[in-house]
């Protein structure tokens, strides 16, 4: 199947930045590369607010970002996650993606900056994914978000984690999202199937550069 013209053009954009493989750099290198990539081009959506606060963890406090769009009444809250491999992304590298969430769909949206590796292993990201989710759910209200209305999703390693928290309140029978939105979540360490070896190589994200993020 023939690449769609879109992703054809990205691919052939980063090629020409030269960078080198991740697994061949530092998670710092990393997230300085993921920062770089996001750029302020002045099209941003307007919000009616943001706020930056700090809930509290099971280990400290975990800051979030809070996106109010410009429609009086939202129909309700996304939290979410951030993408970067559990180990790079934060608040400002996925700000427009969650402005541009807020404005589209009407919503309240809650990014959380959770614990990154390999300073902080497994479980500590999913340890704050559910202690931002449940936090939201418990000040619903203050937040003027209506009853039964909160979703979660995120985007990679951030939908595995949405992915992994609708889990945990589901076995630990709290109350459950409303919506999971997971924009192309890793959702297994299989590093045998046919997608890993066909496209092990060429696609920005490689097989190699996965194993690097897995045994961070």
């Amino acid at each position: 199947m023939p690449l769609h013209p879109q992703a054809h053009r990205f691919l052939e954009a980063h090629r020409s930045l030269g960078l080198k493989p991740i697994e061949q750099g530092t998670p710092d290198e990393f997230r300085k590369a993921l920062r770089s990539a996001v750029t302020s081009d002045g099209t941003a959506e307007e919000m009616k607010a943001t706020e930056d606060r700090e809930i509290i963890g099971s280990a400290g406090s975990i800051p979030v970002r809070i996106y109010w769009p410009l429609s009086r009444k939202p129909k309700g809250a996304l939290v979410y996650y951030h993408g970067g491999g559990w180990v790079g992304g934060d608040l400002d590298t996925h700000d427009p993606l969650c402005r541009a969430i807020a404005d589209m769909a009407s919503c309240l949206v809650i990014a959380v900056d959770y614990r990154l590796a390999p300073e902080y292993k497994y479980p500590a990201a999913v340890d704050d994914a559910r202690a931002a989710f449940q936090w939201v759910c418990d000040y619903g209200p203050e937040l003027g978000i209506p009853p039964g209305s909160v979703a979660i999703g995120g985007d990679s390693a951030g939908g595995n984690l949405a992915a992994v928290v609708s889990l945990m309140a589901r076995d630990q029978q709290h109350p459950l999202p409303c919506l999971q939105v997971l924009l192309y979540p890793i959702v297994d360490s299989d590093f045998t199937t046919n997608s890993y070896q066909q496209y092990a190589e060429g696609y920005l994200l490689t097989a190699s550069g996965m194993k690097w993020f897995w045994q961070h």
